[in-house]
């Protein structure tokens, strides 16, 4: 009996291992491509402009920063020059590394996201769905015969 239930579990997970899925083929349509376009171009121009944004803002405080950093060190050497007792702290220098990386990161990503929507984009225009009868043998007690059945056909032009 036991041997029965593991021969019947057995034989059910390998039937829903090996089936396809109901909704795979909603995949290939040409709603499903120019939906993944328009969002992946969404993300493209959020990206675009949160990086440029960045970017712009991180430029804008290096030169502050440098211009900061000139006045003070004008300031630093006429005391030193004429004798001013007054002891200012050391003016603090930032690095500017990491926001220039995360905003050039967001503006390559924004790319990444152009193209990629172009080629969906194109997929969309390019991809059919048809419906195909093919044959398939089967054995029978007096011979081979055929028999039709329906096949999905689905042509992607892929470049």
């Amino acid at each position: 009996m036991k041997s029965i239930i593991l021969c019947t579990l057995l034989l059910i997970t390998t039937i829903y291992s090996y089936s396809q899925q109901a909704d795979s083929l909603k995949k290939f349509t040409r709603e499903y491509y120019l939906q993944e376009s328009i969002n992946q171009k969404g993300g493209a121009w959020i990206l675009t402009t949160a990086g440029t944004i960045g970017l712009v803002i991180t430029f804008s405080s290096n030169v502050s920063n440098s211009l900061n950093m000139a006045g003070y060190n004008t300031v630093s050497t006429l005391d030193y020059l004429f004798g001013s007792t007054t002891n200012m702290p050391p003016h603090p220098r930032h690095s500017y590394t990491v926001p220039y990386l995360l905003s050039s990161a967001g503006i390559a990503g924004g790319i990444v996201l152009f193209i990629a929507a172009a080629k969906n984009k194109r997929k969309a225009k390019s991809v059919s769905l048809n419906l195909k009868m093919e044959k398939i043998p089967v054995l029978q007690p007096l011979g081979i015969t055929q028999y039709p059945y329906p096949a999905i056909v689905v042509n992607l032009k892929v470049k």
